[in-house]
């Protein structure tokens, strides 16, 4: 299964999507559906293989939500946040979700993780390392993603 092929193949950890978030305004998103709509996958894609990766592994992956799944995102993120967060400081959680709402679309940045627990296994001298070295790989690949952007 890809990546991209549902909303609900996302980590939740306690009712908490664990992705990083950015919301796109502007010229990101005159760029992602205008320009290049027909080859934004294919766009981000060649980021992402070009991007370096320990191991040459290529664990990260992006989502991008627009329109309707884009919304979605926010409500589920919304609904889960109105569980665990305490009702009087609920207020200003939800108009930071909202202001998140109101863009125009949402990457999701996160690693495959069977690929990293893959790496542990096979190269266990390194296994303390992979973790690490998949967060950065997530910098540096949102920091491609981004400078591509503008």
């Amino acid at each position: 299964m890809k990546a991209t092929d549902n909303l609900g193949r996302l980590t939740l950890v306690k009712g908490i999507m664990i992705a990083a978030q950015v919301i796109i305004t502007g010229f990101a998103f005159h760029w992602l559906t205008m320009q290049y709509r027909e080859r934004r996958q294919e766009v981000i894609g060649e980021i992402i293989e070009a991007s370096p990766s320990a191991f040459n592994s290529q664990s990260q992956r992006t989502v991008l939500l627009l329109g309707t799944k884009h919304e979605e995102l926010w409500k589920i993120t919304l609904e889960a946040l109105r569980k665990i967060v305490p009702e009087k400081q609920f207020p200003k959680t939800e108009a930071k979700i909202k202001s998140f709402a109101a863009g125009h679309g949402t990457f999701l940045f996160f690693d495959e993780s069977e690929i990293t627990e893959a790496l542990i296994r096979d190269y266990p001298l390194y296994k303390d390392n992979f973790p690490v070295w998949a967060q950065q790989q997530a910098g540096i690949l949102q920091g491609n993603v981004w400078t591509a952007l503008s």
